[in-house]
């Protein structure tokens, strides 16, 4: 009899606390609804686009995608708050509509406009040295001011010599022949550095252009497997654009061209075997022109 007491009791306990545990989750989703709508402008009735909207006594929120459609579920008599940046703050409460335009609402948010007090703006520190310049009458002679660097007369200083007997003139002349000397040797390492910057762009055109042209047969020779190397040699010669063009090139848009040139060249290639047979056999039958083409 007592164990079945204690058991009754562990029940009632487990009962009761799951009760207090699940009941104030029921209620508060029964007093729950849905709301869903648009949030626009008052003055052009565009949509408002990340609107921030969250109830004052819940917990729950939400915000408005780009085209200002919101939907999200509040407490029933809670007072829902729509802010964003330069509008005045929405209130809403749902218990004062109906449950079907609960789900089609359009919240009209207004401009919030700041106005700045006037202000004037004077080159002058202090309100004082306002007042001051203002008492004083006005005049189109501006004060002399002070010149930033004063004019002196030039000292003379006396001409530099050295041992021998050599006076400013001379020093002077070779101190103008070590300049053109130096200046000759920086105008020579300029144009070495120019001559070596040319060759440097030639061999990097060089490697880019053999490449280039690697790849453009390679290319060819997936594209026609019977060509000789003569023909390889004549085709790119005749076909193949730039290496600048075919650097930025993919290879599809090189395969495409090559296939439409190999139909040419198949046919340039037939009358030139056919004319060498003729020259070959000394046989001659109407004009020659009718052979070329």
């Amino acid at each position: 009899m007592g164990e079945v007491t204690q058991v009754f009791c562990l029940i009632t306990r487990s009962s009761v606390l799951f009760i207090l545990l699940v009941l104030p989750q029921l209620l508060s989703a029964q007093n729950q609804v849905f709301i869903q709508g648009q949030v626009v402008d008052s003055d052009s009735l565009a949509p408002l686009p990340y609107v921030h909207i969250r109830g004052q006594g819940g917990k729950t929120g939400t915000a408005t995608d780009a085209e200002g459609f919101f939907g999200v579920s509040v407490l029933q008599e809670d007072t829902i708050m729509f802010s964003s940046v330069g509008y005045k703050p929405y209130f809403f409460v749902p218990t004062d509509s109906s449950d079907e335009s609960l789900e089609r609402l359009t919240i009209v948010m207004t401009p919030h406009v700041n106005e700045l007090r006037e202000i004037t703006i004077k080159a002058y520190d202090n309100i004082e040295q306002f007042i001051r310049r203002e008492a004083e009458p006005f005049s189109m002679n501006r004060p002399k001011s002070k010149p930033l660097f004063e004019r002196k007369e030039p000292r003379e200083v006396p001409a530099v010599g050295v041992a021998g007997g050599m006076n400013g003139a001379r020093l002077e002349v070779v101190v103008t022949a070590l300049a053109n000397l130096f200046n000759s040797k920086f105008q020579q390492e300029k144009k070495l550095k120019e001559i070596m910057a040319m060759k440097e762009s030639e061999a990097r055109q060089q490697r880019i252009r053999e490449a280039m042209t690697e790849r453009y047969q390679e290319m060819l020779v997936l594209a026609d497997q019977n060509l000789s190397d003569a023909d390889i040699q004549r085709f790119t010669l005749k076909y193949m654009p730039l290496p600048s063009v075919i650097l930025y090139q993919d290879d599809y848009s090189i395969m495409i061209s090559i296939l439409q040139n190999l139909g040419n060249f198949e046919d340039e290639t037939e009358r030139q075997v056919a004319v060498q047979k003729l020259l070959e056999n000394k046989v001659f039958e109407g004009d020659i022109s009718t052979i070329r083409q």
